[in-house]
């Protein structure tokens, strides 16, 4: 009996959405597809925030070390 089924990722483990009709202790073969428009979804917001990070530079006001003064050697 092959079936296909929709579930959610949460905190590493899948939640299904409907039980599944077989027996407890059932050995299954699981093949993990995103759905697509969950992967378009996470590509759109990902964008947007390297598109704010772009915008929005962190400047930390600390010293800037040349190559020399990082690899110095005492």
């Amino acid at each position: 009996m092959d079936s296909s089924i929709t579930g959610t990722v949460q905190q590493g483990a899948i939640h299904l959405d409907r039980p599944l009709s077989l027996p407890d202790n059932s050995r299954v073969q699981v093949i993990v597809q995103p759905l697509p428009e969950t992967t378009q979804a996470w590509m759109e917001k990902f964008n947007a925030f390297l598109k704010y990070c772009d915008e929005h530079p962190v400047n930390s006001g600390g010293l800037r070390y040349t190559r020399e003064q990082l690899h110095e050697r005492r």
